[in-house]
């Protein structure tokens, strides 16, 4: 190479933030509770490693830590959860995800409580009192709507010695299905 001269120009190399930053919900995460279910980690993992956030539509139905997934059930309904990962000096933000999830009602067993009337050849018109089975969270028969609450059977019209049929319908409840016994 007598005969060149060589000149030595340089050039850069960029390192760019890398878009493969892809989260995916793990695949057992659930997608229908019951009220009254154990509070459950909700996981999300993010391609860059990063840590997830995550968050709810409507704090009424559940609530999230945002830093660590786990989700307490609130009252029965439909909840969003979204996970998010904002990304950092080497990776992109990632595209959020959303996963949907039910909250069913929890079973509540209803029952009216037995009667003892001795014969007196009267309709038996004191109070009737109904016994609940299968509450959670501290809940009691506060919750309980007994707007709509009647009484129907034979008890309702016996008047001799024997055994009537005492029955008990129309109690709602927001966050139990009422199974009348």
């Amino acid at each position: 190479a007598e005969n060149y001269n060589f000149v030595y120009d340089t050039a850069t190399l960029t390192i760019t933030k890398s878009a493969n930053n892809i989260l995916t919900f793990d695949s057992n995460t659930s997608t229908s509770l019951t009220y009254g279910d154990s509070p459950i980690l909700i996981t999300a993992q993010a391609t860059s490693g990063l840590a997830v956030t995550y968050t709810v539509d409507d704090s009424s139905v559940a609530t999230i830590d945002s830093s660590t997934g786990l989700l307490r059930i609130l009252n029965a309904g439909q909840v969003t959860i979204t996970a998010s990962q904002d990304g950092d000096i080497n990776y992109d933000t990632a595209t959020s995800i959303v996963h949907h999830l039910t909250i069913k009602k929890a079973t509540l067993l209803t029952k009216p409580n037995p009667v003892i009337k001795p014969y007196d050849g009267q309709l038996y018109l004191d109070s009737h009192t109904i016994s609940y089975t299968g509450f959670v969270y501290n809940d009691d028969s506060s919750v309980i709507n007994e707007q709509g609450l009647t009484y129907s059977g034979s008890a309702l019209t016996a008047l001799k010695v024997g055994q009537y049929e005492i029955l008990v319908s129309g109690l709602l409840a927001d966050n139990y299905n009422l199974v009348y016994d």
